[in-house]
């Protein structure tokens, strides 16, 4: 009886099937059999349905944890390529996929990635609407076969390029699977990454941590960060140009909150806001400081151990981000502050718990804000027809015993 449900099964699937579809439709069919013959045979629906138990989760049978495939590295792992442990195990390609090409003639191809030792077989991230991870036990082949193992399909790449021109170890040997020919997921297409920051024209930027002390903070011809000293107690006075490295997109900007204090922020090649501390004794390493910045940073600080840096957002707003010291978490999550903004901001505070922002707005005018200690003013127009960015006054640059 089950040999002849097998073979009556096998007849029925075709002959215009890929080798893996005949392999899994059959197999379906006989573990339906194994499983639950009398349910198979005398209940109307699929082996599939038969069998359903998308993994162990009680995940509807229609969910897609339950069609049979694993899912693709980018949803499992964050990355559409196999990960550490796994091998290519082999590949196969769909034809006429919408994704490869404008007019969807180009075939898309798609691997295995497997691993030897066992992993855990379940809907990958626990979700019964992503496909299976680390469950199917099945190799087509055509990819690295001196390693000898079959092991479960941890996930799945894709790729529009033929596997064997940018995988090691994958050969020629084609196989066609059109059932996947629509298989997608998001990550697959993440955003393009975004273009160069815009160059930034600010000019050089300075901070005083005591008197008769300066330092100055430049963007050189390399996009470096470079720096001089004053020192009216040194017989040279100035101190030679030096380099602080980095790549910066933006001009600095610098403030000390105490003696031998120096903090120095900047835009990275990446948007992100980047930062540099003077601890009396060294320079320590860039920090990223994360944020998508589209205009430089500027900083000020009201009291030692407390540092306000600002910068304009992709929105166009005003984003707040706070170091303080006696915080548990020191740096605090990014703000946003609102406003329309046409130019870097310009930051300044006057005593504790004061902070004084101006841009530019849309209608070119100056527009302030004002922090007061208790909570953010709204912002104001001051007037005015601005062709440049609005710039910090000197006292923010300044210790806070000086303030």
């Amino acid at each position: 009886m089950s040999r002849w449900l097998v073979e009556r099964s096998s007849a029925a699937l075709g002959h215009n099937v890929s080798r893996r579809s005949f392999l899994t439709k059959t197999a379906v069919v006989a573990s339906a059999i194994a499983v639950s013959p009398l349910r198979y045979i005398l209940r109307p629906g699929t082996a599939y349905a038969a069998i359903c138990n998308c993994a162990g989760r009680g995940c509807d049978c229609g969910s897609a944890c339950c069609d049979g495939y694993t899912d693709f590295c980018c949803v499992v792992h964050g990355s559409n390529t196999c990960p550490p442990g796994t091998f290519a195990a082999g590949w196969w390609k769909a034809d006429r996929s919408p994704f490869c090409s404008p007019d969807g003639s180009a075939p898309r191809y798609y691997v295995d990635c497997n691993r030897c030792a066992g992993c855990g077989c379940g809907c990958a991230h626990g979700n019964c609407n992503n496909r299976k991870t680390c469950c199917n036990r099945f190799r087509y082949g055509n990819c690295n076969r001196q390693i000898e193992c079959t092991g479960v399909i941890d996930c799945r790449l894709v790729t529009c390029a033929p596997p064997w021109t940018s995988i090691p170890g994958c050969t020629t040997t084609t196989l066609t699977d059109n059932a996947t020919r629509f298989h997608d997921a998001g990550c697959l297409h993440a955003p393009p990454p975004p273009p160069p920051p815009p160059p930034s024209t600010a000019g050089p930027d300075v901070a005083s941590w005591g008197t008769g002390r300066l330092d100055v903070f430049a963007r050189g011809t390399d996009n470096a960060l470079w720096h001089r000293a004053w020192d009216s107690s040194a017989l040279a006075g100035w101190s030679p140009w030096a380099s602080l490295g980095g790549v910066l997109t933006s001009g600095p900007a610098a403030v000390s909150w105490g003696p031998n204090r120096i903090d120095v922020f900047a835009r990275g090649t990446d948007y992100a806001l980047w930062h540099r501390v003077w601890d009396g004794t060294r320079w320590a390493d860039w920090e990223s400081l994360g944020g998508l910045l589209t205009s430089g940073p500027d900083v000020s600080s009201w009291s030692n151990g407390r540092l306000d840096v600002f910068a304009r957002g992709t929105d166009d707003a005003l984003w707040h981000r706070v170091w303080d010291s006696s915080a548990a978490t020191s740096w605090s999550p990014w703000e946003r502050l609102g406003g329309v903004l046409t130019s870097d901001p310009g930051a300044v505070s006057w005593g504790p718990n004061r902070i004084d922002v101006f841009a530019r707005g849309t209608d070119y005018a100056l527009w302030h804000r004002v922090w007061d200690g208790t909570r953010w003013a709204d912002w104001a127009s001051l007037g005015g027809a601005l062709g440049v960015a609005a710039a910090d006054a000197t006292p923010a640059k300044t210790p806070s015993k000086a303030r």
